[in-house]
């Protein structure tokens, strides 16, 4: 049943994305640069406010100062102002520049603000008397004894471009005698205050600017600064940190697209095949240069268009588009890519030779989704591992039933193991007069699902790759030395080993097990190798023979001529039999083959190492008369007898043990 989901929460917390983030800082930024120009338009505001009123604070002040000094110079200012003189008798120019300076004009009003004295724009040449022009102001001013003082602008010649016009009061000790209208020029006065307020206002908007820019700048950094790593963030997830490739996720992310586009491609799974013996021998290191390597490589043949990605480890992947030349150009660039990763690789002071195998499907023929493609291209690498490696396959519709009936088989083999569910069968093996019965050897059959025999040579490579051998190994030599108590004591039975038996070291400690369990004589037992045990390893596994053969097991080289045939094995370990591989068999009948004189000198030799010779395959009349003239010891073959179940071994031994009758030949007895 599959799980149940976890309840949502009815709402979740705000976690912003990169865009809001951006928008986030945005709205700030010109939330700052709106309150900056406020600031800055508030101070200017300010500035000219504080301008203002200084100007009308010193036109008052100056007003008054000159106001009183004017009527302490006058002496008929009274009179004039109560109209009882036409004009002044007693003039005293009041030209002191500080109470003058400034002032262009002035008027002099009486209590009810009539007109009665004017410099007429010309302050100190001549002054007018008036008998008219009434001033509201004026009147208004004499009557309240207060100032009033406005600010105006001038064309610049008639009048300043900046002048202050102040009524004032006129009082005499026993009280408010007139008004006073002075113009004053504040033109230089302003540009004065103007210049300090701009050299205030320029520090204090340098201020405002650095105040601002100074976070501004810091935010614009930090905000680079996140988009610089949050496009290494961004890079270091799509790819690989050693090659530089597209990792798998933006390979996988990469083909989705092109799917999803309707792009026809090919997939190419690059598999490096020594790869692990370079990793162990040379170190680490080593490993990870020659893996940057392989992808310089790649990348060179690649074109600008394709894509390259590290899947894991020593897999590499490679997405071609299609061109016009569809199949072919796919494979063409998969042997080009082989052919080049064969090449030397220098690791600093070695130099290594590794090769690729190369599994390539193709979108949309084998597949239009990323599983299936993929799927395919692995079938392929696996097809052109098992065809021997350092090759290129194509993945074809063959490839996948073969898969099938591999995972079929594989099952079943594991049932077998787990159940225990295999069969033996024996092959009697004579001594080179065909009559006497010397041994058994015992071979492995495992049934199909439908009671057909399936051949050791099918599975027993599977269980070798799927780690099963020790389990059915063990399995073999306990049954076979189970069956051998039953037989008489002088045949012995003989038991074939995998290579990767050796591998584990407990080897020895197995055999003694199993003789242990079962009671057979452990002289009665003969152990086969084949020559491919000794080429990895020999040291140890000259040990572990030793280990054997002191319990008293004899030890056979199988298929000796076939392999490796090193004779410099034949002294060092110590085998008791040497069983010649029936390939020799089909040439000694033929003139023209060597095979008798190869064959006469593999005996010749065992017999100075005191070895046993036991020839195999052998199938006619002549090949046994040809042995008995080279004195081989041991024959084996269908003449003598095919493989037989054990319930069948008790019928060959009763044969072989009948009686001669008729002085009969005995090989004519054995084909009769």
């Amino acid at each position: 049943m599959l799980p149940m989901p976890l309840p949502q929460p009815a709402f979740a917390p705000f976690r912003p994305t990169p865009g809001h983030r951006h928008r986030f800082l945005y709205s700030n930024w010109m939330l700052a640069f709106v309150g900056a120009f406020v600031f800055i338009g508030a101070t200017v505001w300010a500035s000219l406010v504080a301008r203002n009123a200084i100007l009308q604070q010193d036109a008052e002040v100056k007003a008054l100062e000159w106001g009183e000094h004017f009527m302490a110079r006058f002496d008929d200012l009274e009179r004039v102002l109560f109209g009882e003189l036409s004009h002044l008798r007693t003039l005293r120019s009041p030209r002191e520049p500080e109470l003058t300076g400034g002032i262009f004009q002035y008027k002099i009003f009486d209590i009810d603000g009539n007109l009665r004295l004017s410099s007429d724009k010309a302050v100190w040449q001549q002054m007018h008397v008036y008998s008219g022009g009434a001033s509201p102001v004026a009147a208004a001013v004499a009557r309240t004894g207060r100032q009033v003082v406005s600010t105006r602008f001038g064309d610049g010649i008639s009048r300043p471009q900046l002048y202050a016009t102040a009524y004032f009061p006129l009082v005499k000790s026993y009280g408010i005698i007139g008004a006073g209208e002075v113009y004053i020029d504040h033109t230089e006065r302003a540009k004065l205050l103007d210049g300090i307020l701009i050299k205030a206002g320029t520090a204090l908007m340098a201020l405002t600017t650095i105040a601002f820019l100074v976070p501004l700048l810091f935010a614009a950094w930090e905000a680079r600064g996140r988009r610089d790593t949050m496009r290494q963030l961004r890079h270091i997830a799509a790819h690989d940190e050693l090659t530089g490739l597209r990792n798998r996720t933006a390979f996988l992310e990469s083909t989705e697209n092109l799917i999803a586009r309707g792009s026809a491609f090919s997939l190419h799974l690059v598999d490096l095949d020594r790869f692990k013996d370079v990793n162990d021998t040379y170190g680490h290191p080593l490993g990870d240069e020659l893996l940057r390597q392989v992808a310089g490589r790649l990348t060179d043949i690649a074109g600008p268009d394709m894509i390259l990605a590290r899947l894991g480890g020593d897999e590499f992947a490679v997405l071609q588009p299609a061109d016009r030349t569809g199949s072919a150009g796919s494979g063409q660039l998969a042997r080009r890519i082989v052919a080049s990763l064969c090449m030397p690789f220098a690791l600093g002071p070695v130099e290594v030779s590794i090769g690729a195998s190369i599994g390539t499907s193709l979108c949309p023929r084998d597949g239009t989704s990323r599983e299936r493609l993929l799927m395919a291209a692995d079938l392929a690498l696996y097809a052109a591992k098992r065809a021997g490696r350092g090759r290129s396959v194509e993945f074809v519709p063959e490839i996948e039933q073969e898969y099938r009936d591999r995972i079929a088989l594989e099952t079943r083999l594991r049932q077998a193991v787990e159940n225990e569910d295999f069969e033996l069968f024996y092959q009697p093996l004579y001594a080179t007069d065909g009559v006497r019965l010397r041994a058994f050897e015992a071979l492995l059959r495992m049934r199909a699902c439908d009671g057909s025999i399936i051949a050791p040579a099918v599975f027993i490579p599977i269980a070798e790759e799927l780690r099963l051998i020790d389990r059915v190994g063990r399995w073999v030599m306990r049954e076979a030395c189970r069956t051998a108590t039953l037989w008489p004591d002088e045949l012995c039975v003989a038991v074939n080993l995998s290579p990767l038996q050796f591998l584990g070291g407990g080897l020895a400690e197995t055999v003694r097990a199993v003789l242990a369990e079962t009671g057979l004589d452990p002289r009665r037992l003969e152990l086969e190798m084949t020559e491919s045990v000794l080429l990895e390893k020999p040291e140890e596994i000259l040990l572990q023979l030793h280990s054997i053969k002191a319990m008293g097991v004899s030890i056979a080289l199988d298929d000796f001529g076939t392999g490796y045939s090193s004779l410099s094995y034949l002294w060092r370990f110590p085998f008791d039999t040497l069983k010649v591989d029936g390939s020799f068999m089909a040439g000694l009948s033929d003139p023209h083959s060597r095979s008798r004189e190869v064959l006469d000198t593999i005996i010749a030799l065992g017999r100075v190492l005191n070895l046993h010779i036991t020839a195999e395959g052998v199938e006619t009349r002549e090949q046994i008369e040809i042995l008995q003239t080279l004195r081989c010891d041991f024959v084996q073959g269908y003449l003598l007898g095919r493989p037989v179940a054990s319930t069948e071994v008790a019928a060959v031994i009763l044969n072989a043990m009948r009686p001669h009758w008729g002085g009969q030949p005995a090989i004519e007895r054995l084909s009769a």
